[in-house]
C-alpha cells in the first residue's frame, strides 16, 4: 500500500491512514513504523446523519516534520477495516 518513500533514503515509511468524509477528517490509525506493507486492523463506526458523496482513506508517511502524500481509495458509504 505505501510505495518506497524517496525522502526516506534507507528506511521504510512510517504510513498511517486518514479517513474523510467529504473533506472532513473522522478518523486516524496508529503509524504502522517501518514497513512499505501496514496493516493497521482498526475499524472505525461514525454516525452519519446525512448523504455522502464518498468515504475516502488517505494514506501518509509520517516524517519528523509534517506528513507525505503516499496514496488514496475512495468509495460509497460503507463498513470498511483498514
Amino acid at each position: 500500500m505505501c510505495a518506497a518513500n524517496t525522502l526516506n533514503i534507507g528506511s521504510a515509511p512510517d504510513c498511517y491512514a486518514v479517513v474523510s468524509l467529504h473533506e472532513a477528517r473522522i478518523a486516524h490509525t496508529h503509524i504502522d513504523r517501518r514497513t512499505n506493507h501496514p496493516r493497521w486492523g482498526e475499524r472505525f463506526i461514525v454516525p452519519v446523519a446525512h448523504d455522502v458523496d464518498a468515504l475516502t482513506v488517505t494514506v501518509k508517511d509520517k516524517d519528523m516534520v509534517g506528513s507525505n502524500f503516499m496514496g488514496q481509495v475512495s468509495s460509497g458509504p460503507c463498513l470498511v477495516t483498514i
